[in-house]
């Protein structure tokens, strides 16, 4: 999970290209509460998907995070 001062979101996934740069996260919106079943529709709408963190975040806000260890 990860929220700040402005979202809340829950992180799926974390993508990058092949020199480990330019990171992409696989974000679900825990805000969703429509009826939807289908996934394609879910994710077509903006509730999930990949997004870029330069352009997600807003810069000048905080965010945390966190992260549950697997013991």
């Amino acid at each position: 999970m990860i929220g700040g001062d402005v979202k809340a979101f829950t992180i799926l996934g974390i993508d990058t290209d092949e020199h480990g740069e330019n990171p992409k996260f696989l974000i679900l919106d825990p805000h969703y509460t429509g009826n939807d079943t289908n996934v394609k529709e879910i994710c077509k709408k903006g509730w999930c998907g990949w997004k870029d963190p330069m352009k997600h975040f807003q810069q000048g806000s905080f965010y945390n995070m966190c992260l549950p260890l697997n013991k």
